[in-house]
């Protein structure tokens, strides 16, 4: 956001109060994470983590394939590699989640500026 971010802090205090009271946190806590996800996902680190957790569902599933071939009847095993896989899937959902919910912010304050 930083190379593109032409609002000010008093364009985001504009903006927020736009909307109700009760909304007005969920708000900026929804830009203020997305600005935060931008900068973390810059990182060598964010990236190394982000692909550690894609490494994960792709390691969890071929496990489940690899037990269910070899006609494995122990369902213990495949149960924790699904869930697994069902923890990282929501991580990546949530961060998704929040990527979008400030993406649609940062637009609407770029339209007020424009």
């Amino acid at each position: 956001m930083e190379k593109n971010k032409s609002w000010t802090n008093s364009d985001l205090v504009e903006y927020i109060s736009l909307f109700k009271e009760k909304e007005r946190e969920s708000i900026l806590k929804q830009i203020l994470e997305n600005d935060l996800l931008k900068k973390f996902l810059g990182t060598t680190e964010g990236r190394l983590i982000l692909g550690h957790v894609i490494d994960s569902i792709t390691e969890q599933t071929m496990k489940i394939v690899r037990l269910c071939i070899d006609g494995n009847k122990e369902m213990g095993e495949i149960i924790n590699a699904a869930q697994q896989i069902n923890l990282a899937y929501n991580f990546m959902y949530k961060l998704a989640n929040i990527a979008l919910s400030g993406k649609t912010h940062e637009e609407n304050l770029e339209k007020r500026k424009a």
